[in-house]
Parts: C-alpha cells; sequence; structure tokens
C-alpha cells in the first residue's frame, strides 16, 4: 500500500455520520464543507481546499472540516500548511490516536524528530496497544540515539584542545575512539585507569558524558563540575549540565550554568526555551518574560511556550498580555502545561456542576457548565454533561445540540452517541436513532440495551430481519432479559420463522414464567402454523395462571373458529369481550 493510500484510508471515516454532525454546526460553514466535500470526492483537492478554509474560517471548531482539508492538504502535497491545521483538529479530537499519529508522521517526514517523538507518545497515551506507533517510535529513538552518539563525539573531539602529556593524549584519544565505538565501559575504565594530575577540561568533559551513556548520573555530575572547574566557560558542560539540574528541577543551580552556556550561543532555540523555563520555574516571572517573546517569535507553534508567557505576565499583573498570550496557547493546541491548566479547571466546574445535579438542582448545573464552556469550549465531556442535565429539565433541543458537539469534539465519545440515539428514539426518529445506536456500538459500548434498541428501531420501521439480528445480539450479550427474547420473537412471528419465535418465547418463559404475553404470542404462532389445538393447549395454560387474562380467551376463539367449531369459538370471544370490551371491535 502506498503512503497516500494509507493517508487516505484514515480518513475513510469521516464520511460516517457526515450528515448527522452538520446539524451542530453553523449553516454557512456546513454549506462551504458541503462543496468542499463534493470536490473532495471527484478527487479535485485543489478545488475543495478553499472551501473548507472557509467552512473552518465561519467555524473554527468544526471538526470534520479540519480532517478533510488536512486530508486535501496532504494529497496535494501542501505540506507547509499542514502543522497548524493538525494541531486545531487534535485540540478538537484529542482522543483521536490515528490523528495524532499521522501528526508524527508528518514531522518525521520533515525530519523534525523531537516533535514527532512528542505525537508518538501521546499516540501511545491514548492506545498503549498502538503497533504503529510504537513501532514508529522505537525507529525515531534508535535513529537520535545514533544521531545524539555522532553529536557527542564531535563534541568531545571539538573540547579536545590539546591535551598536554605523551601518556595522557593516548589515554584520551584512546577511550576517544571507544566512545565512538559505543564501548561506554572500556572507554571509562581508561580514562579513570590515568592516575596523574590531568589539567585539561576535554579529558573529565569525555568522561562526564561517557557516565550520562552508562546511567551514572552522579558520577556524570562530578565529571561536569570538574570540567567547569577547569574551564567555567566551557559550553558543553554548562548546557548538559544545567541541564541535568532542570530536569531534577534544582532551578536555583540549573540558572547561572545555561545563562553561561547561552552567553556563548545565543542562537540555539533549544539552549534559549530551557532558559525561559527554569527562570519561569525559578518564578523568576519579570526575568523569563523577554525570554519567552524571543522564543516565541522564533518558535511560533509552541502552545506551551505561549502558555508560561502568559502565566509569566499573570504573575507580574501584566492581565491584558496575559490573556492575549494564553489565547494564543490556546489557539495552537492543548498540550503539557496548558492541558494540565485546562483539564485542571474543567474538572473543577465540572465536579461544582455535579455536586448540583446529584441534588436536583439541574438549572443551577447548567449556569456553571454554561459558563465553563465559555472557557473550555473545546472539553467534549463538558458538552456531554450540559446535554444530561437539558435532559434532566425536558429541553431535548437544547441536549441534542450538546451532545452533536460532544461527538463533534471527541468521535469516539460513546455515551454522546447513544445520547443522541435515545433523543431520536423518543421522538421516533428510528432511522436517525439507527445511525446513532450504530455509532455507538462502533465507538466501543456494545451493551445488550443498544442492541435491543437497534433491533425496536428496525422492527417499527417494519426491517423485521435486521431487527432479528439486533435482537439476537441483545441476547447474546444479556441472557436474562426476557424482554430481549420478547422482541426477537416477535421479529421471527413478523418474518413467519414460527418456530424460532416460538422457541424465543418459551426462553423467555424460563426466565419469568408468569410472563403471560410471551404464552399468548406462542399461541398466535400455532395458530398461523394452523396446529390450532395446541395454540388452545397454550391458552389454556394462561388461564390456569390467570383466568381475568382476556387475550386468552381470544386466542382460544380464533382456533376453535378455524377448527370449525363456531359455538365454541363465539363461547370463548364472549369470555374475552366481558374481561375486555375493546375486544369487541
Amino acid at each position: 500500500m502506498t503512503t497516500k493510500m494509507k493517508q487516505s484510508s484514515v480518513f475513510t471515516f469521516l464520511f460516517l455520520f457526515i450528515s448527522l454532525l452538520l446539524v451542530a454546526q453553523k449553516p454557512d460553514a456546513a454549506k462551504a464543507y458541503n462543496v468542499g466535500l463534493e470536490y473532495y470526492n471527484l478527487k479535485n483537492y485543489e478545488a475543495a481546499i478553499p472551501f473548507l478554509k472557509d467552512a473552518i474560517k465561519k467555524d473554527p471548531n468544526f471538526y470534520n472540516a479540519y480532517r478533510s482539508l488536512i486530508s486535501c492538504l496532504e494529497q496535494a502535497g501542501k505540506e507547509e500548511e499542514l502543522v497548524d491545521y493538525y494541531e486545531k483538529c487534535i485540540s478538537i479530537a484529542p482522543s483521536e490516536k490515528g490523528l495524532v499519529y499521522n501528526f508524527s508522521q508528518l514531522y518525521i517526514k520533515r525530519k523534525e524528530y523531537e516533535k514527532a517523538l512528542i505525537w508518538l507518545r501521546k499516540a501511545l497515551e491514548i492506545d498503549p496497544a498502538f503497533d504503529k506507533a510504537a513501532a514508529s517510535l522505537k525507529s525515531v529513538e534508535e535513529y537520535l540515539a545514533k544521531k545524539n552518539n555522532n553529536i557527542n563525539n564531535k563534541t568531545a573531539e571539538e573540547h579536545h584542545d590539546g591535551v598536554s602529556g605523551n601518556e595522557l593524549t593516548k589515554i584520551y584519544n584512546e577511550a576517544l575512539g571507544l566512545y565512538k565505538e559505543a564501548k561506554y565501559t572500556e572507554a571509562l575504565n581508561l580514562l579513570k585507569g590515568f592516575k596523574d594530575e590531568v589539567s585539561n577540561s576535554s579529558f573529565y568533559y569525555l568522561m562526564a558524558i561517557t557516565y550520562q551513556q552508562l546511567g551514572s548520573r552522579e558520577n556524570a555530575i562530578d565529571a561536569y563540575e570538574r570540567t567547569l572547574e577547569l574551564d567555567d566557560r566551557h559550553f558543553d558542560a554548562n548546557f548538559s549540565l544545567g541541564t541535568i539540574y532542570y530536569n531534577s528541577q534544582r532551578f536555583d543551580e540549573a540558572l547561572p550554568l545555561l545563562e553561561t552556556a547561552y552567553e556563548r550561543r545565543k542562537n540555539d532555540r533549544k539552549l534559549l526555551y530551557l532558559l525561559a523555563k527554569a527562570r519561569y520555574q525559578n518564578e523568576d516571572y519579570k526575568e523569563a518574560i523577554p525570554f519567552f517573546i524571543t522564543y516565541t517569535e522564533m518558535v511560533m507553534d509552541d502552545a506551551e511556550a505561549f502558555f508560561m508567557l502568559s502565566k509569566s505576565y499573570e504573575k507580574t499583573g501584566d492581565k491584558k498580555k496575559a490573556d492575549i498570550a494564553f489565547e494564543q496557547a490556546k489557539k495552537l493546541g492543548t498540550k503539557g502545561l496548558l492541558s494540565d491548566e485546562l483539564s485542571r479547571s474543567a474538572a473543577e466546574y465540572s465536579k461544582k456542576a455535579s455536586e448540583h445535579s446529584k441534588s436536583g438542582n439541574y438549572q443551577q448545573a447548567i449556569s456553571i457548565l454554561e459558563e465553563a464552556i465559555t472557557k473550555h469550549s473545546e472539553q467534549a465531556s463538558l458538552h456531554y454533561s450540559l446535554g444530561l442535565n437539558y435532559l434532566e429539565v425536558g429541553n431535548r433541543e437544547k441536549a441534542q445540540t450538546e451532545f452533536a458537539k460532544t461527538v463533534a469534539l471527541d468521535p469516539a465519545h460513546a455515551k454522546a452517541y447513544q445520547a443522541l440515539g435515545t433523543v431520536y428514539y423518543d421522538k421516533a426518529d428510528y432511522n436517525t436513532a439507527i445511525t446513532y445506536y450504530k455509532a455507538t456500538v462502533d465507538a466501543g459500548k456494545q451493551d445488550a440495551v443498544i442492541y435491543y434498541k437497534l433491533g425496536n428501531c428496525y422492527f417499527y420501521i417494519n426491517q423485521f430481519a435486521d431487527a432479528s439480528v439486533y435482537y439476537t445480539k441483545a441476547t447474546e450479550t444479556d441472557a436474562k432479559e426476557k424482554q430481549f427474547f420478547f422482541g426477537l420473537a416477535l421479529a421471527h412471528l413478523k418474518t413467519k420463522e414460527h418456530q424460532k419465535s416460538i422457541k424465543a418465547l418459551q426462553q423467555a418463559l424460563v426466565l419469568d414464567p408468569n410472563f403471560l404475553e410471551a404464552h399468548y404470542h406462542i399461541c398466535i404462532n400455532y395458530i398461523e402454523l394452523n396446529e390450532f389445538q395446541n395454540a388452545i393447549n397454550e391458552a389454556e395454560k394462561i388461564v390456569a395462571k390467570n383466568p381475568n387474562y382476556p387475550k386468552a380467551y381470544l386466542a382460544m376463539a380464533h382456533a376453535y373458529k378455524r377448527m370449525g367449531k363456531l359455538a365454541e369459538a363465539d363461547k370463548n370471544k364472549q369470555r374475552a369481550i366481558k374481561l375486555d370490551a375493546s375486544l369487541k371491535e
């Protein structure tokens, strides 16, 4: 399969529920999207792109438009535009592992491997069993490990600025050669074996990076410190040791080292960002701001950097600039610290709303959730909770809108699909209910009640064979619910599969021996099979259990009439009418 074919297959599901999901979109956006979709289906990707962009402009949270646009841009080879659209699309549907994986592959294609690693790990967070992502992650990590080894080899060589003494030079060169061959233990033993005084920083720097390769962190720190005792301006030692201290949350110790390294190499974006974050974590917010500004001018798509810039402005009292930076962070994506902040805030709102819902104060819960959504419109869980509360107060239209928004943000939200299915089921719009109930199953909620509701939907639209399929699934999922067997029996009765119908009804009676409707429908099956005496015998079982059950006499009346015993038929019919006058008709 070609790369384009693989990419194309990922988007196949995009069109599965398009017509239903569009109800939650703005009309102008939906109109532009539909035109773009027509071009897409014709494989005219260039023509589709402007319409899809227009749909997004009119509705910035139009998930399906983003998915279609990404597909078109890939097919048209416009990779330079993809990053922003991928990040926005993922921010709308953060749990869509295939989308996240595809984004990682874009970065691999662009040779931005560190960013690819971030998204591959995110894909595995969503699904730890995502084999394709795991294989890609391993491949990138192996590539970067090899590349870093080459960089360290080069750096070690660069700092070999005249190691003095014939024996020292010999030991150093042999150790460097072993390091290049990844024989770190042998290299370290050589370096440690040299007992004479060493006054060259490169010797200890080689020892430090060797210790790091062996995972001996404390020994590496000691060797870096000895390097800096001999050369306090040593760039790599300052940078590496500063990084170690930062990762250990020793921010006050990391700062001077990173600052010294930065003085030597101000065009190093990784170092600039690390220094900005170290100032931020050290609560030096005022000092951190210019570094974040410089970094975001160089890297304009880093949501986390804008978030920390926002928090730095907030801490220094500049709310206006804080808000601007925060909005930019949200626009770029919800990852890292920003994700934590948004999740924490959204969770607080959800907790407050839940407390009111449990107390029956649904209107108060609605008010809290509506406020939350003004700040966290991308949180599918908030829309879902709001939809549930609207149902509680009887506002099904608004509930429907919120559930539609939920699945637009999170296409794997099974409970929201189920809720939408129930909304349409209750409105007797069974065809639409079927679509959403099927989406519930596809999203992983293989529930007996869902199968039963699907069976009912097909039954009500007179598609009895399909009804039988889903009633059967319901009974297989939960064999202890008599109503599932009863539904299956009625579907078989409609398709004149009378023996199957009788068998299902008998199973319902095993679960509830007093289920008189099951007895009655066994009678109906026997009458249609022209087994009239069996029908009468079954009706007599009903009478034995409840002599006031009118349908039993009605069944006997039909059976006797078909047998030509008209007096018996009339007698039983009169009994039925006496118990239920409506049967006279």
